[in-house]
Formats: structure tokens, C-alpha cells, sequence
């Protein structure tokens, strides 16, 4: 039996515009007087989100409850095939903090039936804990995004941007998914800051920088309203 990587409590700051695409972003960011640099390669995230038949985290979200989560399954490159190594990652957020637990899966064949008994297996072959299998039960998958991503670190550490772009989203809500039916935004692209809780007021001076405002914004609260136009939000 596994043990999961916890993370610290942190700041999630996110900007989201439709006046710069990832270029002017990145430019944007680049001469920053904070000097940050690019730390990581472009890549491809993928995420499973898991929610209640009712959508509760959904509309914990929705309606900015203080305590709410998001349960998801994790991998970078590509959408489709053979998934060597994803995570299932417990996303935990108390007002505006967040952190996250992870624990590793057994591989996924994306090509195969993706059904709510081929989850659950999953999961029990995996090695979760026990509480963790608890809590996965009743949960079923909700909606499938994907979206490329660049990452930034300022001079001394302590700031990170990332940019998010090229947004697709997949319906989850009939325990199929077909990659052939998603629904892209392609004007929107975001902007997130993340730091540590004891810098949030140094925080302030790195955002003076940026030319727009802050936003609540959730791809997963996004991509759920716009798969299920019918959802009132």
C-alpha cells in the first residue's frame, strides 16, 4: 500500500484574458522586474475529473463554498492510447489556499472502455489506501480537459507563473468520453501565480505587474458549464 505526497498550503493567483495569447504572455513575463526565466519544457496536461452523481464539487465551486475540493487524474503528453504513469491528485481548498495530495496509478489504456467499474478497478489495483478507495467510492468521472502549459520562476525562487492555453474539454457524463466531440476556448488564455502563504504580501508588488485582474476562474467549473450548457451556474 501506497503513501501519498502531501504538499504545502499555497497562494493560487490566476489572471485570465482574452487580450494576450500565450506569446504576449510570455513576453509579458520575460521582462518582469521579478527576472523570471523559464524552468520547465512545454507540455501537454491532461486531467479525469471525478465528482458526485449530483456535481457536488462543482457547485461547492460554483458558489465559493470556503472548504472544497476537486479529485482528478493526472498525466502529461498525450490524450489518447497507452498512460504510463498518471496520478490521482486530491486538490484541497480551504478559502484561498490550496494544496494537494497525490498518489500514483496503474497505467490506462485511453483506447479502451473508460466506464465507471474500469475506474474503480483501477484504483483497487493500484494500491491506494483503504481511506482513499472510501473516498473514491461514489465518485464517477465528470469531464476530461487538456491544455498546454509553459512554466516561469522568479530570480529568487520564491514566485512561479505558469500559462495555460490552447483549452479543449471533453464530456465524461454518460461514463464514456469520445475525444472527437470536445469544445474548444480558444480566447481565453490563463495566467497563474503561485507562491508560498508566508510571501503573499510580496505577492502583491509581482502582481502590480500584470495588466489585468485577478479571477476565480476554474477549468474545471469552465469546462463543466460549457460541456452542460444546461447547468445553471
Amino acid at each position: 500500500m501506497q503513501e501519498g505526497r502531501y504538499s504545502e498550503y499555497r497562494f493560487e493567483r490566476k489572471f485570465v484574458t482574452n487580450q494576450f495569447d500565450e506569446h504576449g504572455l510570455a513576453h509579458l513575463i520575460r521582462f518582469h522586474p521579478a527576472f523570471f526565466r523559464e524552468i520547465f519544457w512545454e507540455r501537454q496536461v491532461n486531467n479525469i475529473y471525478f465528482d458526485t452523481p449530483a456535481l457536488q464539487y462543482f457547485y461547492d465551486n460554483v458558489v465559493g463554498k470556503s472548504e472544497r475540493r476537486k479529485v482528478r487524474i493526472r498525466w502529461y503528453g498525450q490524450s489518447e492510447g497507452y498512460i504510463e504513469k498518471p496520478v490521482i491528485e486530491f486538490k484541497i481548498k480551504s478559502g484561498t489556499l490550496g494544496r494537494k495530495t497525490n498518489f500514483d496509478l496503474a497505467p490506462i489504456d485511453l483506447d479502451g472502455e473508460l466506464g465507471l467499474d474500469y475506474f474503480q478497478n483501477l484504483f483497487k489495483v493500484s494500491g491506494l489506501p483503504e481511506y482513499v478507495l472510501e473516498e473514491l467510492n461514489g465518485l464517477k468521472p465528470s469531464l476530461l480537459n487538456n491544455y498546454r502549459r509553459r512554466y516561469y520562476r522568479s530570480a529568487d525562487h520564491k514566485f512561479r507563473f505558469t500559462i495555460d492555453f490552447d483549452l479543449k474539454y471533453f464530456d465524461f457524463s454518460q461514463n464514456t468520453l469520445s475525444l472527437r466531440s470536445g469544445k474548444r476556448d480558444l480566447q481565453n488564455t490563463i495566467l497563474e501565480l503561485k507562491y508560498h502563504q508566508d510571501d503573499d504580501e510580496e505577492a502583491k508588488e509581482v502582481s502590480q505587474y500584470i495588466p489585468f485582474r485577478l479571477s476565480k476562474s476554474s477549468k474545471y467549473v469552465n469546462g463543466i458549464a460549457i460541456i452542460r450548457n444546461n447547468l445553471a451556474v
